[in-house]
């Protein structure tokens, strides 16, 4: 907990000290006489490039196909990539120059995936090494459906680059996080659990999406921003869980899990 409260006073010194630089490289230009038709002409360029710094807020989606679990329902069992989750954040977006912006984003996401089904065996190569290698399927499961819930929280620092296109910007941008996670095996409601580990990681994620910029008003400004964005990667942590399931049953992940769901796919309302 203490390495995210640092990191968080890092990266918000590093946008202060960017908003800092900014006024300063922009101050000689408020002392150079201007006439009023280039006053105009100036204005409306800013109003164009949009707003300096703006905070936003979003929320997102989760695809994980094909993420570890320690086992899944035997039989005609999809494996479906949204037994469910979701997640939201709010970010800062800072334009350092045209076209390209440094972003601050505080994030929570969520995933589950069904490994459990009442009446159902549930096999894997997982059980048929804790069987002994004698079987591959568990004994008939008679308890409620069990997930497998990750779950993190945490910040991430990055760049965004994009091109400004009337009032839209396609964008492509790139992030490095530090996060805390829970790995938590619940029932539907989340009242009972079978084993759960947590811990921290870092990592790289990316995103490309475009902003809609809207405005109105006398002077046309940008009022506010729609974003639809779609993200990708995860950091990978290495969850290690005693008598999960059953008495003496230890699942040990040295190949990693995805703390938030690979894809992810959002929007974002920014002011």
């Amino acid at each position: 907990m203490n390495l995210i409260k640092n990191l968080a006073i890092v990266i918000v010194s590093a946008i202060f000290f960017s908003l800092i630089q900014g006024c300063a490289i922009q101050a000689p230009l408020s002392k150079v006489p201007e006439s009023t038709s280039d006053s105009v002409k100036t204005d409306k360029s800013t109003v164009a490039r949009g707003k300096k710094l703006r905070p936003s807020f979003t929320v997102h989606l989760p695809y994980a196909p094909h993420v570890a679990v320690p086992m899944h329902p035997s039989g005609s069992y999809d494996l479906d990539p949204n037994d469910g989750g979701y997640g939201f954040g709010v970010a800062i977006d800072y334009t350092i120059m045209p076209g390209l912006r440094l972003v601050l984003d505080g994030t929570y996401s969520t995933y589950k995936r069904l490994v459990a089904e009442n009446g159902v065996q549930s096999t894997s190569e997982w059980v048929f090494e804790m069987m002994d290698y004698s079987d591959h399927f568990t004994p008939v499961w008679t308890q409620e459906n069990a997930y497998m819930n990750m779950t993190s929280t945490g910040f991430k620092l990055g760049l965004k680059y994009g091109k400004d296109i009337k009032n839209i910007q396609p964008w492509a941008g790139l992030y490095y996080g530090y996060y805390s996670w829970q790995c938590n095996f619940l029932n539907k409601d989340k009242s009972s659990t079978w084993g759960n580990d947590e811990g921290y990681v870092g990592g790289l994620t990316y995103a490309a999406g475009i902003d809609f910029h809207i405005r109105g008003g006398l002077n046309d400004q940008d009022l506010f921003m729609i974003t639809l964005f779609g993200e990708g990667a995860s950091p990978v942590a290495n969850p290690e869980i005693n008598d999960l399931f059953y008495t003496g049953w230890t699942w040990t992940n040295a190949g990693g899990n995805h703390i938030m769901a690979p894809y992810r796919l959002g929007i974002a309302l920014s002011f």
